[in-house]
């Protein structure tokens, strides 16, 4: 039996995904009872056994919150910068 642990001290919600691919993809928010909406922190340091921790940033005043898992579209941009002519010297 092998045994994993995670420590951090802020709440955080762990979502299993045993497909690689996809779970690059997958994001975590969170909603209040006021439906704001918080992010989450995804854990850097790779997920063993498929467990991806999300820590929560939310404010110390909310006290319930309900999670949704979002699938984050892949961004691919392109940027044309133009830039001034230099003056003469």
């Amino acid at each position: 039996m092998t045994h994993r642990g995670h420590y951090t001290d802020r709440p955080t919600v762990y979502l299993q995904c045993v497909d690689e691919r996809l779970s690059k993809l997958l994001g975590v928010r969170v909603r209040d009872e006021q439906n704001r909406y918080w992010p989450t922190t995804r854990e850097t340091q790779g997920s063993p056994d498929g467990i991806i921790p999300f820590m929560l940033d939310i404010s110390a005043g909310v006290t319930n919150v309900t999670p949704e898992i979002v699938l984050l579209k892949p961004l691919e941009a392109e940027f044309t910068v133009r830039t001034p002519a230099a003056a003469p010297r």
